[in-house]
């Protein structure tokens, strides 16, 4: 009777010892994949996943004209956005290609004389803050000290590319919602 109590205990013990190595190992992985998630992956991903449809709402922007007292402008239409320098030759028109937060992705359709033509077809952001009904600060991702790029080849870059984080934007227009 010794023996098979015996035999139990041990068998039991060593039921007991599996399981708890199991559970060390699914309890590690999980927690591992929690931990790599990162948040500018899924960011990126969101954006690239869901590109602009001409249903999406981007807010007090869209639909609007917006103009600074130099006379420049950003006209958002539903699926096109278009700057007008006020007759420089730098304006141009894009059409909507992604958002994300505070970013509008966009891609060159027609640019003014002022600009290279090969911008047609390419890739920028519009960052904004401070949105409210009738005022805005934004801009348009610049190459002011040609050690950043001034476009990109496709949207995917452009989500990478310009960002704050990455020194685009240190000045941003101020607008106001044009009531005409």
């Amino acid at each position: 009777m010794k023996s098979t109590r015996f035999n139990f205990g041990r068998a039991l013990l060593t039921l007991c010892a599996i399981f708890f190595v199991s559970f060390s190992f699914i309890s590690c992985q999980q927690e591992t994949e929690t931990k790599t998630e990162y948040v500018s992956d899924y960011v990126y991903e969101y954006v690239i996943v869901n590109p602009y449809t001409d249903s999406e709402d981007y807010g007090t922007l869209n639909s609007n004209s917006w103009v600074s007292n130099y006379g420049d402008a950003y006209t958002f239409n539903n699926a096109s956005v278009t700057y007008d320098d006020g007759g420089y030759g730098y304006g141009w028109t894009g059409k909507v290609a992604g958002i994300y937060g505070n970013y509008i992705y966009f891609k060159y359709v027609t640019v003014g004389s002022g600009l290279d033509s090969s911008l047609v077809g390419k890739y920028n952001a519009i960052n904004f803050k401070n949105l409210t009904s009738s005022s805005v600060s934004m801009g348009t991702a610049s190459n002011y000290t040609n050690k950043r790029k001034a476009y990109t080849d496709t949207l995917e870059e452009a989500v990478k590319e310009f960002t704050l984080a990455n020194g685009y934007w240190t000045y941003w227009g101020e607008y106001t919602v044009n009531n005409q």
